[in-house]
């Protein structure tokens, strides 16, 4: 199992690029905006961000509340103060993702295109919205503070390409994956009343994952960093998880613990920690 404890991400912009010469070329003494958003010019590119969707809306503990781009190509800045070697970024409907580090020389020191219209169905998730929560996750090589990533998204399309998660840091991995059993569940925020005619009020609300399951772990260190280095420290505040079981299957999910995990000191070296983590949304 994986989780990113701390994002160090401080700064965000976003661009729509591979936009026509058609708007690069406007007089914005003459045309203010486009489909009805501000835009600004600066050297070949448009902005075209949402003005509803800010680019600051990646930093926040809502997947929902996304960036977005009037259009079907959009890069994302990211300034990352602190140390790093790992981007998890989710709630986005794009079908390309292409990473690029910089070092804080400048340097193009890794790049990597991911394929989001190819994972697997359970890495996927779908609002009754509409409102597609795809994840995904990069390793680069470790850096020291103050470097820069670029995240350019692609929808394939033509619809306005979002992103609800970007976060960049460390990862905090256990040496084991979870066992065999892991389960997964839902559990549903909608409104429900039994009435006094027999009748069932049901207003529909969002429904998100739930898992379940346990992971063996080395007493020293594993044990006492998962439980203390972790859930000590955070508590029940919202981390993003990779969770991978026996067979390599991985589920990224952004969740916070239903309750804090329990351990068993059942083995004379290893112990067992089990763990139920909600999705936030």
């Amino acid at each position: 199992m994986k989780c990113l404890l701390d994002s160090n991400v401080t700064a965000v912009t976003a661009k729509a690029t591979n936009v026509p010469n058609i708007l690069n070329d406007v007089n914005l003494d003459e045309l203010q905006t486009v489909d009805g958003d501000q835009i600004e010019v600066f050297s070949d590119d448009v902005t075209l961000v949402d003005s509803e969707y800010p680019p600051e809306n990646v930093l926040d503990e809502h997947p929902k509340r996304v960036s977005k781009i009037s259009w079907p190509v959009g890069e994302w800045t990211l300034a990352v103060e602190g140390t790093g070697s790992t981007v998890l970024l989710g709630g986005t409907n794009a079908r390309t993702a292409e990473f690029n580090v910089f070092n804080a020389a400048g340097e193009n020191i890794y790049s990597e295109i991911t394929d989001l219209g190819g994972i697997a169905s359970y890495q996927r998730f779908i609002l009754d919205s509409g409102l597609k929560l795809n994840y995904t996750s990069i390793t680069y090589p470790y850096q020291t503070p103050n470097h820069t990533i670029k995240i350019r998204l692609s929808t394939g399309n033509t619809e306005d390409v979002y992103v609800g998660l970007i976060q960049a840091g460390a990862l905090f991995t256990t040496s084991s994956d979870a066992l065999i059993g892991l389960s997964e569940d839902q559990n549903d925020y909608s409104i429900g009343k039994q009435m006094s005619n027999g009748s069932f009020y049901y207003k529909k609300r969002d429904i998100v994952r739930v898992f379940t399951g346990s992971v063996l772990l080395s007493r020293e260190p594993d044990f006492y960093e998962f439980m203390y280095t972790i859930f000590k420290a955070k508590g029940k505040a919202p981390l993003f998880w990779q969770i991978t079981n026996l067979d390599s299957e991985k589920w990224f999910v952004y969740a916070r613990a239903v309750e804090l995990p329990s351990g068993t000191h059942s083995e004379h070296t290893r112990s067992r920690i089990n763990f139920q983590l909600i999705e936030v949304l």
